[in-house]
């Protein structure tokens, strides 16, 4: 570990050397499995690393960090040496259609969706990849799994689409009643479209 390192080498600061990791989310490594999260915070520990989940970098100054915890108190942490990781914000086009949609669209860090990729408040339009703030982490795992679902889900709609003017076509005509019902259950299947369900399919680092 590189924290064991930094003691073994430089024993003058070995008590003196402190770690704090700040993050803002629940947990460590959102986009990785409970297991793993478990894991490294669990080393982190091990390693004398302070976890500070839950808490938000408010400020920085030249010598110390304002941070504000899940209570909303503030609290000041000196440093010597800052390393920041920073996420994405949404981008203007996404901004744009939020702001069309103020009562249904209320996450600042992009759109929010239902289970079926459906903008919440406009239905009519899909949304996915890093353009979403749900419960999948911005991945392009993630994204290519959503992507390959959606086309597939518009050519259901296709086809669902023109099974019902069939179906009318053959209703006004007055067909066999068989016939009828044939394009009633393919209707049926075209009409039933699952909700997306992402498979973690394991993480490089």
């Amino acid at each position: 570990m590189v924290v064991d390192d930094l003691r073994k080498w430089y024993p003058e600061i070995a008590d003196k050397l402190r770690i704090t990791l700040i993050e803002a989310l629940p947990n460590v490594l959102p986009a990785f499995s409970k297991q793993l999260i478990e894991y490294t915070e669990s080393t982190f520990r091990s390693n004398k690393i302070d976890v500070m989940t839950r808490t938000a970098v408010k400020d920085v100054g030249e010598k110390s960090v304002i941070v504000q915890d899940a209570n909303k108190n503030t609290h000041e942490i000196p440093y010597g040496l800052l390393v920041w990781a920073t996420g994405n914000t949404a981008r203007e086009l996404s901004r744009k259609l939020m702001a069309k949609l103020p009562e249904h669209q209320t996450n600042r860090r992009g759109i929010t969706t239902d289970e079926h990729l459906r903008v919440a408040g406009a239905p009519e339009i899909f949304a996915l990849g890093d353009a979403v703030a749900g419960q999948y982490a911005p991945t392009a795992q993630v994204a290519s799994q959503q992507g390959t679902w959606l086309a597939r889900t518009l050519v259901k709609m296709a086809q669902a689409e023109k099974l019902k003017e069939e179906l009318n076509q053959l209703r006004a005509t007055n067909a066999d009643p068989a016939d009828v019902e044939r394009v009633v259950k393919k209707l049926n299947r075209a009409a039933d479209v699952p909700s997306f369900t992402y498979s973690h399919q394991g993480s490089l680092a």
